[in-house]
């Protein structure tokens, strides 16, 4: 959330973004993501649902926010791996996963 709101700071002030600053606030979140991707599919964790698809959002409104060449596919991708393998689009049916599914759309 600080690196989105970095990015979404420095784009309103007509400024480049902050890229240390956001590699020291999302240094942790690829490693965990990463690790409950491929970890057992259990039920759908909300929380790294949104981080996965606030990623994807923060390398379209910023894409040299990244050190890498990473596409801003990948972690909507991830998202989508995280939904089907572990029941689909149907698990979301409250008014968190209808949110998680309008902004994954």
């Amino acid at each position: 959330m600080l690196a989105y709101s970095a990015c979404h700071r420095a784009r309103y002030l007509r400024q480049k973004p902050p890229v240390k600053r956001i590699a020291t606030y999302t240094s942790d979140v690829f490693r965990r993501l990463a690790d409950d991707i491929q970890g057992p599919a259990g039920e759908l964790n909300y929380i790294h649902l949104a981080s996965t698809i606030m990623l994807a959002s923060l390398k379209i409104i910023a894409p040299e926010s990244f050190e890498g060449q990473m596409k801003w596919e990948t972690p909507l991708a991830a998202a989508k791996e995280m939904i089907l393998e572990r029941g689909g689009w149907s698990q979301l049916r409250d008014e968190t996963g209808h949110f998680l599914k309008t902004w994954f759309a």
